[in-house]
């Protein structure tokens, strides 16, 4: 969380100074790039101060600025606790804007951002070179984190959900949603135990072409709450 009451200047004006700069670079095309597309920042107005709270995505391209002013990690907001007249939300992609924030009965993420935030790593697709190094790349892994615990490396190439092949984040996105068309609806669900779940198996090819396959469950939002910074 970074508190805007941090910078020596007038509350309300400073968070407004904040917005407007977070708002720039993320369409500034220097800064703007596919790897940060979805990450999401939220402000929190109160009377005393602005506060703004960033995903681990958003937190690579504003790190600068959080370190800059004390910014440190802390629980996450509930959606619940964010009134849309008080609060807004970055999201990073084309033609970024701060928008209310909207408290929809359920809050999914991406399969793809949702398997990145859960194992606590960065994903890179490759699709060129050998077959055997083709596949969803496991990078900058957080170290004694819940990827680490559950034994992936850096390195390491998820090749496959349920035996489907899957080399880019858009195959990865579709082998979950076509299977869980229920869990992504708009609607309600029928199961209200665990209306967000799913398990899916994933091969995984680790050093010196070894096959592995593992269990995989998301755990946003019915095991844990968005994690931000």
């Amino acid at each position: 969380m970074w508190p805007s009451g941090d910078l020596p200047c007038a509350w309300r004006s400073a968070g407004d100074s904040i917005a407007e700069y977070l708002l720039g670079r993320a369409n500034n095309p220097v800064t703007w790039s596919f790897e940060n597309l979805g990450g999401i920042v939220f402000r929190q107005t109160a009377e005393a101060a602005d506060a703004f709270f960033f995903c681990p995505k958003a937190s690579l391209v504003y790190g600068e600025i959080i370190s800059a002013n004390d910014g440190d990690g802390c629980d996450s907001p509930l959606l619940r606790t964010l009134a849309a007249a008080s609060s807004s939300r970055l999201v990073l992609g084309y033609q970024t804007q701060w928008e209310p924030v909207k408290r929809p009965e359920r809050v999914m993420l991406d399969p793809i951002d949702e398997l990145q935030e859960t194992l606590e790593v960065n994903l890179k697709e490759v699709t060129t070179g050998p077959g055997t190094q083709q596949g969803l790349v496991v990078t900058n892994m957080v170290r004694g984190g819940r990827g680490e615990k559950s034994h992936y490396k850096d390195g390491d190439i998820i090749t496959a959900v349920d035996k489907k092949s899957v080399k880019t984040f858009a195959t990865f996105d579709e082998a979950i949603r076509s299977k869980f068309k229920e869990i992504f609806a708009d609607g309600p669900v029928s199961d209200k135990r665990f209306a967000s779940s799913y398990v899916v198996m994933l091969e995984v090819r680790k050093d010196g072409d070894e096959k592995v396959t593992r269990d995989y469950v998301n755990l946003f939002p019915d095991f844990l709450a968005p994690p931000v910074y």
